[in-house]
């Protein structure tokens, strides 16, 4: 299986856990909907990165449980299922954690990759017609396929 795949499957998992029915559809539809955000900029800045689409899809694993912060208790689910899974490397693994739990922080930028994750996640808002706040509108601007 493919690793992407793989860890599809393991946070369906985890979205099969949340005992609201809405709010599990909801953890499924934007999961799919920032890994295709995703796809589409990384197509756009001709890049290639299985684990920034796998932080894509995990970014929320922790957002539908009663934690304070859930970007970096995701994070910190994200590096244990991807240990577990023996497929990833130590360097990978941190890479992942790191997009994971800077998702949330909008305000700042990160590395180039926390920016993919961050704008995939606002963008899938924008695909689901969701109210954005003028400074989350910026960080979308650029990207063709929203004009």
């Amino acid at each position: 299986m493919e690793r992407l795949a793989l860890m599809i499957y393991h946070t369906n998992l985890i979205f099969d856990q949340i005992k609201n029915e809405q709010n599990r559809h909801l953890a499924y539809h934007h999961a799919q909907l920032t890994l295709k955000a995703a796809k589409a900029i990384l197509k756009q800045e001709n890049l290639d990165n299985d684990c920034i689409l796998i932080a894509a899809y995990m970014h929320d694993c922790a957002n539908y449980q009663p934690v304070f912060d859930h970007a970096h208790k995701g994070a910190d689910i994200a590096y244990e299922l991807l240990k577990k899974t023996d497929r990833f490397s130590e360097e990978e693994c941190l890479f992942i954690h790191q997009m994971i739990r800077h998702h949330s922080d909008k305000d700042h930028i990160h590395s180039k990759a926390d920016e993919i994750i961050k704008n995939a996640d606002v963008l899938a808002k924008y695909w689901d017609q969701e109210e954005l706040s003028a400074e989350k509108m910026k960080r979308i601007a650029s990207y063709q396929f929203i004009q």
